[in-house]
């Protein structure tokens, strides 16, 4: 991650760098008649089985494996659903020993909503 344009720092309170994806009609340049879905689409579920959304068309996730090493395979389903490395995570409420990965994200409309209004995008 570009953490140090971004002004971050490089690891998380655990000692672990950030992990991040970006959608893949994003990591080029685009426009606003560039599309954000297929299969680049990021999406934010409460669980891994993914039956219920908590956000689609993401432009972007930033995450913390938090406490859990990401060299280390994590024991919760909800937790391998957020290392192994598809468009697919999960978000919900830390629960103590066990799940405490920890997302930011941002939905495709927000970031061209932003751009058009720093004048990046027209």
């Amino acid at each position: 991650m570009p953490w140090s344009s971004l002004g971050l720092k490089r690891d998380d309170p655990w000692g672990h760098a950030y992990q991040y994806r970006v959608n893949n009609a994003l990591s080029a340049s685009f426009s606003l008649s560039t599309s954000g879905t297929g299969s680049g689409q990021i999406k934010i579920c409460v669980d891994a089985t993914c039956t219920k959304t908590e956000a689609s068309n993401v432009a972007f996730v930033v995450y913390s494996r938090a406490e859990h090493d990401a060299t280390q395979p994590p024991s919760l389903s909800d937790e391998k659903e957020n290392a192994d490395n598809d468009n697919i995570y999960v978000s919900h409420t830390p629960v103590q020993g066990g799940f405490d990965d920890q997302l930011a994200w941002v939905s495709y409309y927000v970031l061209m909503n932003r751009m058009i209004i720093v004048d990046k995008l027209h």
